[in-house]
């Protein structure tokens, strides 16, 4: 899936500089026009596949500019070089940080996500190990993300 985005460009600076807030988003299309490979998929936001595509998701989500950066400039898994990047007023956006309070969870993961990395999911379930969280991981193989988007999702994963 893509979405054209000079059309998004101004939701790609999260803080308006101006009042140092995040921008309103609110009037941001909700879905855009893809081929029809799955109904789901057509009702996805276009903003949130804008931030996907450029690798800004996280700058707009905590309105901290390049935190989407720095963490990628991090190992690929959540270790202490990339725990001590993450500041304490955006802490509780990190799920992997509070592992000790999770219910009972289930982890499904497509192995061929290239939005999520599967070794995201492999940590959290090593966390909630360490904490005897009763768990699961169930990985989907050859599955990217959204993959229950996919028109044999039902059919595969019932």
């Amino acid at each position: 899936m893509t979405v054209n985005v000079a059309d998004f460009r101004h939701y790609l600076n999260p803080i308006d500089d101006d009042k140092e807030l995040l921008r309103p988003t609110s009037d941001a299309p909700l879905a855009w026009p893809i081929p029809e490979e799955s109904e789901k998929a057509r009702t996805s936001g276009a903003l949130f596949q804008v931030f996907i595509e450029t690798g800004t998701f996280l700058d707009f989500l905590t309105g901290i500019r390049g935190f989407s950066e720095s963490l990628r400039s991090s190992s690929s898994s959540f270790d202490y070089e990339t725990q001590v990047k993450i500041p304490d007023e955006v802490r509780c956006l990190f799920p992997e940080l509070h592992v000790a309070a999770f219910p009972p969870t289930y982890l499904v993961h497509g192995t061929a996500d290239q939005v999520a990395l599967v070794e995201e999911s492999k940590f959290l379930a090593q966390q909630l190990e360490l904490n005897h969280i009763p768990h699961v991981l169930a990985l989907a193989e050859d599955r990217g993300h959204g993959f229950n988007a996919e028109a044999d999702a039902d059919e595969v994963y019932d």
